[in-house]
């Protein structure tokens, strides 16, 4: 990253859009404090993030790969996955969240269904919403979404808005991707080239 200069804001989704190497993961990583920057710094409401416990800031961030990891086990267990105690109570309601919901309505064990290696028995798409409702769970200040088209059919890509809007409220939601028909669901594009930004687009 080279002189990279953003506010983020809760209620706003930021896409961070640019081919492979522009230096979007490394921005995300930068704010999920994955890696620190060797110079400048990141500041969480008026203040440095390192005043932050490095492990509590990680856990109020989301992180939602491109490929989620899901186990043989429990569809509440794979969603649970890592959890802190007390997590549990906002299961239903993360459900409902990211449209998971339906999901464990139709299953024949409800939360209790079994699932196989790597989430089979469900879609592309409810695998996301697996791994949607993991980060919710956990009640992030930040959500980031790693090119989360990347396993979505047509329906679930027409479904990507709504269900930004409400991954929005009263969180920062950053969308990583290389998709600019995906960028254009957010309220703000940030195109990176080289580590560098480029070019802002909306509220950024």
């Amino acid at each position: 990253l080279d002189g990279v200069d953003l506010d983020l804001v809760p209620g706003v989704v930021t896409a961070l859009l640019g081919p492979n190497g522009a230096g979007k993961t490394t921005l995300a990583w930068v704010i999920a404090r994955l890696v620190e920057p060797s110079e400048g710094g990141v500041r969480v409401d008026g203040a440095p993030l390192e005043e932050y416990a490095a492990q509590a800031w990680r856990g109020a961030v989301g992180w939602v790969p491109q490929a989620p990891l899901l186990g043989r086990g429990t569809l509440r267990e794979n969603v649970l996955f890592g959890a802190p105690p007390g997590c549990a109570a906002r299961l239903d309601a993360a459900a409902r969240e990211v449209g998971l919901a339906e999901v464990v309505a139709r299953l024949p064990g409800a939360w209790e269904t079994l699932l196989g290696d790597d989430g089979a028995g469900l879609s592309g798409g409810e695998r996301q919403r697996v791994a949607l409702a993991r980060a919710l769970v956990r009640a992030p200040r930040v959500l980031v979404l790693d090119e989360p088209e990347a396993h979505l059919d047509a329906a679930g890509r027409r479904a990507m808005r709504a269900l930004l809007s409400r991954l929005a409220a009263g969180r920062t939601v950053l969308l990583v991707t290389h998709d600019a028909e995906t960028a254009a669901l957010a309220d703000a594009v940030v195109r990176l080239d080289g580590g560098r930004v480029v070019v802002i687009e909306g509220a950024a």
